[in-house]
């Protein structure tokens, strides 16, 4: 049996093996160039997107990023989430199979928060 996740953690289609994202972890906020970790790794494998949604693409599916290399652990990229405006997201791993096909994306919730302007930078010598 698949383990169920806590009451209150939406996420979908990540128990697919060699299909999840292990980073970000659901309803983690995130700022700036995004690293995601995880697998990408099926049989019959393309390539893999990471897709956003949220308030900044009217509730579309935007890609951030692909890649055309299988990874069958750790590090799958980063997306850059500087252009999107602060608020609670959805990130997914799309798996393309060489036939177009796909399974079930991983998706996880995530917070994107407001890009920290820049601090004056430190008078030299101080």
């Amino acid at each position: 049996g698949t383990p169920t996740p806590p009451p209150g953690t939406p996420v979908n289609g990540c128990d697919i093996l060699g299909a999840t994202i292990t980073e970000p972890t659901p309803g983690q906020s995130v700022t700036g160039q995004v690293t995601v970790k995880g697998e990408a790794n099926i049989i019959g494998f393309a390539q893999y997107k990471f897709e956003i949604s949220g308030p900044s693409t009217s509730g579309a599916w935007v890609v951030v990023g692909t890649f055309t290399t299988p990874i069958a652990s750790g590090f799958l990229g980063t997306w850059d989430s500087t252009s999107l405006a602060p608020g609670n997201y959805a990130l997914r791993l799309i798996i393309l199979r060489a036939d177009g096909s796909y399974p079930t994306p991983c998706e996880i919730p995530i917070a994107i928060l407001g890009n920290v302007a820049n601090p004056a930078p430190a008078t030299p010598g101080s």
